[in-house]
């Protein structure tokens, strides 16, 4: 019976870690969203200035 309470606890460990990573991955995803919208955002705002100023289409 030790046994059986030291595989269960492992597996609990390693659910837990696999959590960790998984929350990890999506953090990353959400960083990477975030990135791509300011890059629009901002090449948005620039088109808009230039086309302000220079009368660009």
């Amino acid at each position: 019976m030790p046994f059986k309470r030291f595989v269960e606890i492992g597996r609990v460990a390693l659910d837990m870690e696999r959590k960790r990573r998984v929350a990890a991955y999506k953090a990353y995803g959400v960083e990477g969203k975030m990135k791509g919208s300011f890059r629009k955002s901002f090449k948005w705002i620039k088109d808009r200035y230039l086309n302000l100023v220079y009368g660009w289409s």
